[in-house]
């Protein structure tokens, strides 16, 4: 209940540094290639496509508030609602999408089963990632100064 909403304000991001100054510079950026930027309710989840040094601090009800979308894995119809969330997470548009295209031979289960393979991502998606929605960031490599220069600029402190 409420206890584990108050530990939930905040979502992650880890991405290069190049990314995270891009997002400053234009104020929100959106996903080369894909409908959506993920973020992720796990700070160590990262995307493994996504990965880099630096992982961002985001608040949680900015980014709901500006379209974000938390993903309810085992929510049949939460993939029937969003086909185009379902897409961008398992590169299927829902359970009929699925089918027709053989994924439940190509996996060898239904695709109730095969989404839960993508739970430990604890993902939410967003169509852009607003610069104003970080809290902090944290970083395991020395950030340049000119990214420190621009956290500065927004207020957004270094952890």
């Amino acid at each position: 209940g409420i206890l584990k909403e108050q530990s939930e304000d905040f979502l992650y991001r880890s991405s290069p540094e190049d990314y995270v100054q891009n997002l400053l510079r234009n104020g929100s950026i959106r996903s080369r290639n894909k409908s959506f930027v993920s973020i992720s309710t796990d700070p160590d989840s990262g995307s493994m496509d996504d990965y880099g040094a630096v992982t961002m601090k985001l608040d949680r009800n900015k980014i709901l508030s500006a379209g974000g979308v938390e993903i309810i894995y085992d929510d049949p119809d939460f993939w029937n609602e969003f086909p185009d969330i379902a897409k961008h997470v398992t590169g299927y548009a829902g359970e009929d999408d699925y089918i027709d295209r053989g994924g439940d031979e190509e996996w060898g289960m239904d695709f109730d089963e095969m989404v839960m393979d993508y739970e430990q991502e604890a993902e939410v998606v967003i169509p852009e990632l607003p610069a104003d929605a970080i809290v902090s960031v944290t970083s395991t490599e020395p950030l340049s100064q000119e990214t420190l220069d621009m956290l500065v600029q927004r207020g957004i402190r270094v952890e």
